[in-house]
């Protein structure tokens, strides 16, 4: 046996005999039950420090109850116990760290490692009698005597077994975020800190930096900040060197460093290397708000711990990019299989989104498509996180010649990570009011486009990560869009064919019920009603003209989206003012009016009526006439700026035009009945 294991094992034996020693001292002193008769037992009154025998081992007794029946000045000066009195059981475990691991030491024997105060110890507890009953004896011995008696840290049973159970907590885990929180756990059960940076050394030179916040002996937040290089010389010297760095007091750095300081603005700072052999895989930096808070004990505990869980860090990372590949692989397959064969819109855009929602941390999800009959963009249902009223107005209009068309035919996707509503491109679109109101304040528009079609945008926004979207995320979203696009113009290709077919048949209906023997009412009723469905308005209405009272006057059994009770806002026009000269009766000439708030063309009579209605924002106003007679006028108001075009008032004016010669029809078949009768009764006579 050479002279370090004997060395050891002297230190080893002395240190059993003294905690024996100490067990039957504190017995000693512990009232026999002989003594007391039907009573509980007198609780252990400490002796003064002068008799304490000397160790630096501290030693408590707890009894079954939870009560601390003795504790030695050692303890005490761990715990930072000023008062003589016997602390409470609540205290001991507000003050230790884990406290679990104390709390199985008070129930039954056992050894652990824990933190006691700021004190890393190797506790062991020991089953005592104690008044009739049994008390726990537990002894606290101080890791940092432990090396610094002994030669290195692996010359102790107990260091070893406590490197055990810590690499043994950090290699379980296969996930690199529980590896880093085992880590960083790992860490703060001997060194105490206030912060714990974990960074990941990449082939391209970034540090992929996780850091936990936390009380002594405690890990209670932590959070992934994107790769950067390292922005500390305290940082790039430790990597650079492969060596431990120890700085007592941040705010007297060596003068190399202190042109680039570190993370912590003062106290004590450590940062020890991740080697795998030779190679530098990252990095564990250690802060302590206190200065010359570690010692050199420390420093060697964490270049050691940094060694041990080097391999298992690595795998975890590799295990873990390997999972989120194979997620993002099964995501995309599952979106192509998803949407394969769906042409039902609604169903389509809901497949995709369910599909794209795991590739990313994003709160909000969703597709805003491009119609180009009407040069809109509107935001499609289901749009995941944004509430159905949202949903429904969150549109744009995009205007020949504008900005809007400029950043659509960039083909560039749109990347904002704050405040979006108050950027430019954002207002141009016009969807700032919309950012507003659902409080979206990072997004990225990613454009979906078919060859040359534009398609629309894949949305994502407000993620809890800052930066809010890693240039890993916005290239597999992007791919994603890339395999979206494609599918998404089956489904909208089918969804015009449809839409053409729907307004062939309102037409055909239209046309039919003119040429039947319907009543002029009932011409008018149907009619307008098949028109404000097609062109999607939230109402509409017919004024004729009256030739005996020569005024337009609202016609009630047509009135659609307004109460009859409401039909007197519509107003009864009188051909003889000299407005009337501006009304479309009277022109025979058709009105759009893409924003009547701004539209400088429209006739004031129309914006006299419309003020009677404050919520619609656009009209399309088409004459009845005949080629020798008006008849009055039908008008489709929305309540969406930008809502009618070019190809609506072809549909409606042609619409009309039918419903013109239907009723000029019935009017001269009815004049002619007239007319007959009247003869008849002449020839009566």
């Amino acid at each position: 046996m050479n002279g370090t294991n004997l060395l050891v094992l002297g230190t080893t034996l002395a240190s059993a005999g003294v905690g024996l020693w100490l067990v039957a001292w504190a017995l000693a002193h512990i009232t026999s039950p002989e003594e007391t008769t039907n009573a509980n037992p007198t609780p252990i009154v400490p002796i003064p420090p002068a008799e304490e025998p000397k160790s630096e081992s501290g030693v408590l007794v707890v009894t079954e109850g939870g009560k601390v029946a003795y504790i030695d000045s050692q303890a005490r000066e761990m715990l930072n116990l000023s008062t003589a009195g016997l602390p409470s059981l609540d205290y001991l475990l507000e003050h230790t760290h884990p406290e679990e691991e104390l709390l199985k030491l008070c129930n039954s024997p056992g050894r652990a490692t824990i933190t006691v105060g700021s004190t890393p110890v190797e506790a062991t507890s020991y089953a005592v009698p104690y008044g009739g009953a049994t008390a726990m004896l537990i002894t606290l011995r101080p890791l940092e005597s432990l090396t610094e008696e002994q030669t290195s840290f692996g010359a102790t049973i107990q260091t070893l077994n406590l490197f055990a159970e810590l690499t043994q907590s950090v290699s379980k885990e296969l996930d690199i975020e529980k590896v880093m929180h085992a880590l960083a756990r790992a860490v703060n059960r001997v060194i105490q800190s206030d912060a714990v940076r974990i960074s990941l050394l990449d082939e391209e030179g970034l540090l992929h930096p996780y850091v936990f916040h936390g009380s002594p002996g405690k890990v209670y937040e932590a959070r992934a900040i994107p790769p950067h290089p390292p922005t500390s010389g305290l940082a790039q010297h430790v990597l650079t060197t492969k060596k431990p760095l120890l700085i007592p007091d941040v705010q007297n750095l060596p003068k190399e460093f202190k042109d680039n300081p570190p993370h912590q603005p003062r106290g004590t700072y450590l940062g020890v290397p991740m080697l795998i052999g030779d190679e530098v895989i990252g990095l564990i930096e250690v802060g302590n708000a206190e200065a010359n808070a570690f010692s050199g004990v420390q420093v060697e505990f964490l270049t050691l711990l940094a060694n041990m869980a080097g391999a298992s860090v690595r795998n975890a990372h590799i295990f873990t990019e390997t999972q989120k590949r194979l997620r993002e692989l099964q995501s995309l397959t599952d979106l192509a299989a998803a949407v394969s064969g769906s042409k039902e819109l609604h169903t389509l855009v809901q497949k995709i989104l369910e599909s794209i929602r795991p590739l990313t941390k994003a709160e909000i999800i969703g597709l805003i498509l491009y119609d180009e009959t009407h040069r809109d963009l509107i935001a499609q249902k289901p749009f995941f996180g944004l509430p159905e009223s949202i949903i429904a107005n969150y549109r744009g209009h995009v205007a020949s010649g504008s900005k809007a068309e400029a950043i659509i035919q960039s083909r560039q996707p749109i990347v904002i990570e704050s405040n979006a509503p108050e950027d430019e491109r954002v207002k141009a679109l016009g969807f700032a009011n919309f950012y507003l109101a659902a409080s979206i304040d990072a997004t990225v528009l990613y454009p979906l486009h078919s060859g040359q079609r534009f398609l629309g945008y894949l949305q994502i926004a407000n993620t809890p990560d800052r930066p809010p979207f890693t240039e890993e995320e916005q290239k597999v979203v992007a791919l994603a869009a890339s395999q979206v696009a494609p599918l998404l113009e089956n489904a909208v290709l089918f969804q015009q064919a449809r839409e053409r077919a729907r307004r062939a048949e309102a037409l055909r209906r239209v046309a039919s019920l003119a040429a039947s023997s319907a009543s002029a009412d009932e011409i008018l009723k149907f009619s307008v009603l098949d028109l404000a469905h097609l062109l999607n308005v939230e109402k509409a209405a017919v004024r004729l003209l009256d030739e005996e009272s020569h005024r337009l006057t609202p016609h009630l059994p047509s009135l659609v989206g307004i109460p009859e009770e409401a039909a007197k806002k519509l107003g009864k026009s009188s051909t003889q003012h000299s407005d009337f000269t501006s009304t479309v009766p009277y022109t025979g000439k058709a009105i759009i009016s893409k924003n009547i708030q701004t539209d400088e063309n429209l006739p004031q009579v129309y914006r006299k009526l419309l003020q009677n209605f404050p919520e619609v924002k656009s009209v399309l106003i088409v004459p009845l006439k005949t080629e020798q007679n008006s008849l009055g006028e039908i008008l489709f108001l929305s309540e969406q700026e930008e809502r009618f075009d070019e190809n609506d008032l072809k549909l409606v004016s042609a619409t009309a035009a039918q419903i013109a010669l239907s009723l000029e029809r019935q009017r001269l078949l009815s004049e002619s009945d007239i007319s007959l009768r009247r003869r008849v009764e002449e020839l009566s006579t």
